[in-house]
């Protein structure tokens, strides 16, 4: 995925990956993510990872049939609390575009309603104008996501997003 990303030649391509699953390395690359995405402007992530309904993993976060994760540590994944928050602070830095999160993962459409939420909630609660992010995802609600390896993304969701196919 990322050598693909590579070849489309963005302005600018951060890449947040757990080269090794040690505590000190998965909290490093969960801060990196949460702090770049709370200081940058004209942001599109593309979260390709396991995923639950509640949460993004860097590493082995692979869901049940009923789409529990059992969690180990608080370190290896970003929950949609954590998310919110860091669009939150995002906005409090000044940055008000909108951001695009784009998911391929297991349960995502459930993590992305889940999101909306809170970000509706912070707004009402504490009478901000978090603007809304643009989000899409490869399943639908309460559904495993899946991988396809003859795709240069590994995903042909990725593939039709981010190479702009048309009649998908």
């Amino acid at each position: 995925t990322i050598s693909a990303l590579k070849d489309q030649s963005p302005e600018n391509l951060t890449v947040f990956k757990a080269i090794e699953n040690t505590e000190q390395n998965l909290v490093g690359q969960k801060r990196n993510l949460l702090d770049f995405l709370s200081s940058h402007d004209k942001v599109t992530l593309v979260v390709n990872a396991h995923g639950g309904p509640d949460a993004i993993y860097f590493t082995n976060g692979v869901p049940n049939k009923k789409g529990v994760i059992d969690k180990r540590n608080d370190f290896d994944y970003v929950t949609v609390d954590e998310l919110a928050l860091t669009l939150e602070q995002r906005f409090d830095n000044g940055h008000t575009d909108v951001p695009i999160l784009i998911f391929s993962s297991c349960y995502n459409q459930d993590f992305i309603r889940s999101l909306y939420d809170h970000v509706v909630r912070i707004n009402d609660v504490k009478k901000k104008s978090i603007p809304m992010p643009i989000m899409c995802g490869s399943t639908e609600y309460g559904q495993f996501g899946y991988s396809d390896y003859d795709s240069k993304y590994k995903d042909k969701f990725l593939e039709a997003i981010l190479d702009k196919k048309k009649n998908t």
